[in-house]
């Protein structure tokens, strides 16, 4: 497996805890560092959280960042 398959791996994984609302005292714990916290930086909830490596290397992660719930007719933006 070479480090940039290991490195996705990584990445989906934390990724994927955000999908499942993972709050900020169990971020603090686990030794991760998230990047889209529930209930932080304006927005109540993050879904659809995606990623994309660039040929260059780069990661851009994403996700719809919700401003009042999970409700799908919310007030949402794409956070980079």
């Amino acid at each position: 497996m070479t480090s940039r398959q290991i490195l996705f791996l990584v990445v989906m994984l934390v990724l994927g805890r955000v999908a499942t609302g993972s709050d900020k005292q169990e971020t603090e714990n686990s030794g991760f560092s998230l990047l889209f916290v529930n209930g932080t930086e304006g927005y109540a909830v993050y879904r659809c959280p995606s990623m994309v490596v660039t040929n260059s290397g780069t990661i851009l992660a994403f996700t719809e960042g919700r401003v009042n719930s999970h409700e799908d007719e919310d007030d949402m933006d794409i956070v980079l």
